[in-house]
């Protein structure tokens, strides 16, 4: 009898304001050495900065800056405050298209506001954590906006969470509304009307079911991934396989958007990296990338070995995969990578001359890996060709 009971769950009465007094002082004792220790990747951009780089314009791999307003605040990539693949379906498609839950969603309020048809909303503890997360999700959003680049990106405060409370407030709605008809179903005293309700209930099970399953195949229909996944397929699963038999210390060089795979698939380092490597948030670390990169495209192309043995040796590379178009003008012309490093045009210009790149003409003697799309090619086989 002198069992006391406990405190109900997440009664934020019970608990002292100290604990979050310290919990906040432990957690700023934390972060207080990397607010003056210099980052070894160099400064952040700043916004000024980052609106002369191409990367961050609106055709840029890592496009943040857009002149529509409703693309840069709402639906971009990174500017933007909503899911991705929502703005998606409302612009390919039509803006009532947006996922059927966030409708659901935006409908809970009222739900809450009228208990006494909707009784289930009566027995919602902690609901409030809902707006809580929405109010501190945009919050950040707005401050990652002011304070540009500094926290990242501002879509990454409020994507996710978006997405969790719309799930949770639809699941909310859904089963509020489907109870209170139940509820209506039941309170009805005549048989005969009884049998009709039940008709009626089996109709709407049957129309809820439909619509759960249809949903996916429209947007399949109509060339829209479900769901979102976003994962990477590997192309040449045979190449990912001939890497993995190699040596785990290797570095892979390539300018073949294949390659960014590499690491994932394969365990092996490469060089540099495109979409996905070359983020250029840190200025030390996105010149890094930038001086690889010039450096690897220059060597590709070059008619000049000694060149090409020059940045094996500089770079300690041991595998360079090629693509066989690689050395055709479409396959240069339509090569974003070097667009965004402005290298593309001095290379066409070269192959409109009818020059020869060096490694063109290694592509059978120094490969060890062969396929329709790619060579691979031994380096210290390049280092033993004579001048």
């Amino acid at each position: 009898n002198n069992i006391s009971k406990p405190a109900p769950v997440g009664d934020a009465g019970k608990v002292p304001i100290r604990f979050y007094i310290i919990t906040l002082a432990v957690a700023l004792l934390i972060l207080l050495p990397y607010a003056f220790k210099p980052s070894e990747f160099g400064p952040i951009i700043s916004a000024a900065e980052a609106k002369t780089l191409p990367a961050f314009l609106p055709d840029g791999w890592s496009n943040f800056f857009h002149k529509n307003p409703i693309k840069f605040w709402f639906c971009g990539k990174r500017s933007g405050i909503l899911p991705t693949e929502w703005c998606g379906l409302a612009f390919k498609y039509s803006f009532l298209l947006i996922p059927p839950q966030l409708w659901a969603a935006l409908a809970l309020p009222i739900l809450l506001r009228n208990p006494n048809r909707f009784p289930l909303v009566k027995q919602m503890r902690e609901i409030d954590i809902l707006p809580q997360i929405l109010i501190a999700s945009v919050s950040w959003f707005l401050i990652a906006h002011a304070l540009l680049f500094k926290l990242h990106l501002p879509n990454r405060y409020t994507e996710h969470s978006f997405r969790i409370v719309v799930a949770i407030a639809a699941t909310i709605t859904i089963t509020s509304l489907l109870d209170t008809l139940l509820n209506y179903q039941l309170s009805i005293p005549n048989p005969k009307s009884k049998i009709l309700n039940l008709k009626s209930k089996i109709t709407l099970s049957f129309l809820i079911a439909f619509a759960l399953f249809l949903y996916p195949p429209i947007l399949k229909l109509q060339d829209y991934s479900f769901a979102a996944d976003s994962y990477a397929v590997a192309e040449v699963p045979a190449l990912h396989k001939f890497f993995l038999s190699q040596p785990k210390d290797i570095t892979i060089a390539s300018i073949a958007k294949e390659a960014n795979n590499i690491p994932s698939f394969a365990y092996r380092s490469i060089l540099v990296g495109g979409q996905g490597y070359a983020l250029p948030y840190h200025k030390k670390y996105y010149a890094q990338i930038q001086q690889r990169t010039l450096d690897l495209i220059s060597a590709q192309y070059s008619t000049d070995l000694k060149q090409v043995r020059r940045f094996i040796q500089s770079y300690g590379v041991d595998l360079w995969l090629l693509e066989r178009a690689a050395f055709t003008l479409y396959y240069v012309e339509n090569n974003n990578w070097m667009e965004e490093f402005q290298a593309k045009q001095p290379i066409v210009e070269k192959i409109k001359k009818g020059t020869i790149p060096t490694l063109s003409t290694l592509l059978d003697k120094c490969s060890v890996f062969d396929t329709e799309t790619f060579a691979v090619l031994q380096a210290s086989c390049i280092l033993k060709q004579p001048n």
